[in-house]
């Protein structure tokens, strides 16, 4: 009886926490995914409809990465992995940065050392580059040192683990189910991001709103000299479409906005629960 009434009580204010914090999670992530893929897949739908080019999707549903080394390998950001592939990654691999030492009977074969190695040091001069842009875009006294460098390189370990675990998996003829790959790749850069990636632009400093006024000013003005200009040439209804590009970037100020609601509703739940919690524990007491 006790544990019929305690699961019917608890079970619910559990959910709620959890789908609270989900919420909590996946909301920059969508802002900051919009922000990014406005700014970077846009040039490049340009360059193909115009230029006839074929260039590589910066972005390819991150949101369907099985694994750590999917994401960072082939879905997120692949012009900067692309970029550090072959400028790091692949002189460290191929021992092109050391003299080349002729081994017979080991040709092809790559030591893992050297491997691990290669991959550790792309996520460090990933991170290098990420906390110099920090530091450039943050005002004075707000520059937070360290967190996005820590971030990056939490992956070369965390890659390392995943691929042993992956190992053992297939030695044991087991299979981990794809939609459980997705929710434990997306719940570890999730948590991740939350205590390593946000803090220095969006919980200790107001960099994030800043850059996104900013963009949003630069725009709103590039479009309104561009109306200047079209509207002797008859391209007023065509720039007025384009405004609505705008969109994408007001999106992070709404998300954000929407976060902020979602946090102050945290609160007025957490009040809630508690309270819930102190009836529950005094009613199974009583009985």
């Amino acid at each position: 009886m006790l544990s019929s009434f305690a699961c019917h009580h608890l079970m619910p204010l559990s959910l709620l926490r959890l789908r609270l914090f989900l919420t909590l999670l996946l909301l920059p992530a969508l802002a900051l995914y919009g922000f990014i893929t406005f700014l970077m897949d846009g040039p490049a739908a340009l360059l193909i409809s115009v230029m006839g080019l074929k260039v590589v999707p910066p972005f390819d549903k991150p949101w369907l990465s099985e694994s750590l080394a999917d994401f960072w390998s082939r879905r997120w950001n692949n012009t900067t992995s692309l970029t550090l592939r072959a400028l790091v990654y692949d002189p460290i691999v191929e021992r092109s940065l050391f003299k080349q030492q002729q081994q017979p009977g080991k040709a092809g074969r790559t030591p893992l050392w050297l491997r691990l190695a290669g991959m550790a040091a792309t996520f460090a001069v990933s991170g290098v580059m990420h906390e110099v842009i920090l530091f450039y875009v943050s005002h004075a006294g707000q520059y937070h040192a360290g967190y996005w460098y820590t971030f990056f390189q939490l992956q070369a370990p965390l890659v390392l683990a995943e691929g042993l675990l992956q190992k053992w998996l297939a030695a044991s003829k087991l299979r981990a189910p794809r939609p459980l790959g997705i929710a434990c790749t997306t719940a570890v850069l999730l948590t991740l991001a939350k205590f390593f990636w946000y803090p220095p632009i969006d919980t200790l400093t107001d960099i994030a709103p800043a850059v996104v006024a900013a963009i949003n000013r630069n725009v709103a003005g590039a479009l309104g000299w561009l109306q200047q200009l079209g509207s002797g040439v008859g391209l007023d209804a065509l720039l007025v479409d384009l405004a609505g590009l705008v969109g994408p970037v007001q999106l992070c100020e709404r998300v954000r906005g929407l976060r902020a609601a979602s946090l102050r509703l945290c609160d007025k739940v957490g009040v809630v629960v508690r309270r819930q919690h102190v009836v529950v524990a005094r009613t199974i007491w009583s009985l």
